[in-house]
């Protein structure tokens, strides 16, 4: 499975991905790779790579690194970026 590209969108105070959930391989050690209109924060309670808290914006991506060997499953995060409302979407993690 390739890398997840997903487009963080924000528009009109609300705030929108083009994947839903993001599919991530650990066999393949896939990553996830935001982008966005604006700038952003993405929080993970619980992440399935090494790190739990990645920003990025305008020209400037938010690689998260390989997913770690963690269970199978899916995996929420917090998308930010003042003053939108926070969005919920989700990583799926698989063999």
């Amino acid at each position: 499975m390739p890398n997840a590209h997903v487009q963080i969108t924000v528009a009109k105070n609300k705030i929108s991905v083009n994947l839903e959930p993001a599919d991530v391989s650990k066999k393949d050690r896939d990553e996830v790779i935001w982008q966005g209109n604006q700038d952003f924060e993405i929080t993970f309670l619980n992440s399935p790579f090494k790190q739990n808290k990645f920003s990025g914006g305008p020209g400037r991506p938010a690689p998260s690194g390989p997913v770690q060997d963690v269970p199978d499953a899916i995996y929420k995060y917090t998308i930010t970026s003042p003053p939108a409302v926070p969005l919920d979407p989700g990583v799926r993690v698989d063999q």
